[in-house]
């Protein structure tokens, strides 16, 4: 097939019978890329207490890996549940790209979201969009990740069900995902 050009710029290029890849001149807000991960257990948080930020506690709940373009952006979706009780403290999550916290607001200390139950026996729904620079160069892999941490050491928190685990109507339980899509920037 060749190349396909828009002017001079070349917007898609394909080589004998292997598959079209984009060129280096993709339009802007083009998904170049989109990968994803499951995990279809829980993961618990049952370790010391993360008042503290970098803490030593935080617990990995689902990677995904992508090596990015130089120039483009990710964007980073997350589905959850948060299982924690009104009586046992906040659940805390945050995602990181490699070893750095996302959506940190500068000059803050704390950059995660701290979810509580109103109840004793729910499940907390968790959502998020993060549209990241990330710095890499086309050669570099990037890894985002969740992370799971406990307000309070007395009581565990978990990610992929409720407080509980009980498995009745109001007691939930369900997988995590993530998905990143790299966009032409």
């Amino acid at each position: 097939m060749g190349d396909f050009k828009m002017g001079s710029k070349t917007v898609m290029s394909q080589s004998g019978t292997s598959n079209p890849t984009w060129g280096a001149n993709v339009p802007t807000g083009t998904i170049i890329q989109t990968v994803s991960g499951e995990r279809t257990t829980t993961a618990t948080c049952d370790a010391g207490s993360t008042n503290s930020d970098p803490g030593s506690d935080w617990v990995d709940v689902l990677s995904v890996n992508i090596t990015p373009s130089s120039g483009t952006k990710c964007m980073i979706m997350i589905d959850a549940i948060v299982g924690t009780s009104g009586a046992s403290g906040y659940a805390l999550v945050r995602v990181l790209r490699d070893s750095t916290q996302l959506n940190k607001i500068d000059g803050r200390t704390y950059g995660w979201e701290s979810l509580a139950a109103p109840d004793t026996e729910t499940s907390t729904p968790y959502s998020r969009i993060i549209y990241d620079t990330h710095g890499a160069n086309g050669s570099t892999q990037v890894t985002y990740k969740i992370q799971l941490g406990r307000q309070n050491a007395s009581y565990d928190v978990f990610i992929g069900r409720s407080y509980s685990g009980s498995d009745n109507t109001y007691s939930s339980s369900r997988s995590t995902t993530m998905t990143i899509m790299e966009i032409a920037g």
